[in-house]
């Protein structure tokens, strides 16, 4: 697999919900309905899924997975109550490299379920009514994926579409079918090559930016960036690219751009990203979820440039876009926990812009939030973890503010998130508690531990 090692910078200050819809318009729950063109109704992709042994396989891996972790997570703490140190240690490490793996699974099976909407609207939006692409639908719908990829595999795609232009158009559209079932085989040491393959020679028989679309983002979720690099601009280019597809190409460059520390070119796609956003708002209120990434996006990177003024004119458009969507949706955690993110962000802001009256008052609606959230879902480890950063973080300000003199928040929020930590492993709150326990001592820079645990 040829792979442009790149990091891609994490935006957000939290690592769960809010991360699962940067770009596209991704379900947060993958039994909805998607929308058919030309209003022929709806389709439900959790048939499909039920369906699939691959799908099955997967979601027994991460099973397996998470049995494993908690069983471990058992044993660190037998080891922690017994005493016994350097065996403890071994095993948070041990319960680390489960729960990367447990990760990594998860985003396995998230690609794995956006690959199969993307293959349902392709089935739903062609008009084709060749034998192939008939009987591959078939076994869409009856969720054998791998068999509808093995069905276009045995037939010679390439010589039909050497045979005049319907059959070039023909083949086009069955090597686009036959790149998403490819997409969906992880069982294939060869699944990214073979993939790019079949994407570049459906490309080859007819220019569709729907091809281009599927394409580039494929690049993007299986970390081929250089590729991702290539295909966006030529989508956003296409004079028959629609208004949707060119607005995420802009948003994926930009975070390109932004991941390899070219800021100026970022800002511009950026730039591009809210015009087509705020036009597209106009007419399908679907895009103010769009114009709230657009605007985190400006935020964020003004931040990185130092423009502080800019940046909480940006996250606070931002904010106020997100409650009309929570008030619109009340039930969607997603813009729920999207809300309460921007009011952590706002308080970042002008904790950096010395208001810290403004700054503890934001913080305090995020905490609010965090909270509701974690009262609805007690399970979710990020909302408790969010609840102690906030804790600590008012506990620090209001020192600083001299309202108080006491760190017992402080103190608390280090026992949560230490046991988060030995649960999870998850590195990125082990960097939270370190900073946490320089918070708690008496002789602390509390202003330059503060505006450390808010770093972007």
């Amino acid at each position: 697999m040829k792979t442009q090692a790149l990091f891609l910078a994490v935006w957000f200050v939290f690592p769960a919900l809010w991360l699962s819809a940067q770009h596209e318009f991704k379900a947060t729950d993958f039994s909805r309905q998607i929308n058919l063109p030309d209003n022929q109704g709806t389709v439900n992709i959790n048939q499909y899924l039920g369906k699939s042994d691959d799908y099955k396989a997967l979601t027994q891996q991460l099973s397996d997975l998470e049995l494993a972790l908690k069983e471990k997570q058992v044993d660190c703490d037998a080891f922690a109550s017994a005493g016994l140190t350097e065996r403890h240690a071994r095993c948070l490490q041990a319960a680390a490299a489960l729960n990367a793996k447990k990760d990594s699974m998860s985003g396995v099976i998230d690609r794995f379920k956006e690959d199969v909407i993307r293959l349902a609207r392709t089935f739903e939006s062609e008009k084709d009514n060749s034998a192939l692409f008939r009987q591959a639908r078939t076994l869409f719908e009856a969720g054998k994926f791998r068999e509808a990829n093995t069905l276009l595999d045995v037939n010679d795609l390439s010589a039909l579409g050497e045979e005049g232009l319907e059959k070039a158009q023909t083949a086009a559209r069955l090597f686009h079918i036959k790149a998403l079932t490819k997409a969906l085989d992880y069982a294939d040491p060869l699944r990214i090559d073979s993939t790019a393959f079949c994407y570049r020679r459906s490309l080859r028989y007819a220019d569709n930016p729907a091809v281009l679309y599927d394409m580039a983002v494929f690049f993007y979720d299986n970390h081929v960036y250089d590729s991702a690099f290539a295909w966006f601009p030529v989508l956003a280019a296409h004079h028959k690219a629609e208004a949707w597809q060119v607005a995420n190409a802009y948003s994926y460059l930009g975070d390109l751009h932004t991941a390899t520390g070219n800021l100026p070119a970022a800002m511009t796609y950026y730039e591009k990203l809210l015009a087509a956003a705020e036009s597209l708002a106009k007419e399908d209120t679907d895009f103010k979820q769009r114009l709230c990434i657009a605007y985190e996006r400006f935020g964020s990177t003004h931040t990185a440039l130092g423009n502080l003024s800019e940046a909480l004119t940006f996250f606070e458009t931002q904010t106020t876009l997100f409650e009309e969507l929570h008030a619109a949706f009340p039930q969607n955690v997603y813009f729920k926990n999207g809300l309460a993110i921007s009011y952590w962000k706002l308080s970042t802001i002008l904790l950096r812009l010395g208001k810290l009256d403004e700054s503890r008052a934001k913080c305090v609606v995020f905490q609010n939030m965090s909270q509701d959230l974690a009262v609805e879902s007690p399970t979710t480890v990020e909302y408790q973890a969010n609840i102690a950063i906030a804790k600590a973080y008012l506990n620090g300000l209001a020192i600083l503010l001299g309202s108080r003199q006491d760190r017992s928040d402080i103190i608390s929020a280090i026992s949560v998130l230490e046991k988060i930590v030995a649960n999870t492993g998850i590195v990125y709150y082990q960097k939270k508690v370190a900073i946490i326990h320089k918070m708690a001592r008496p002789d602390s820079d509390l202003k330059s531990c503060l505006l450390e645990l808010t770093s972007f």
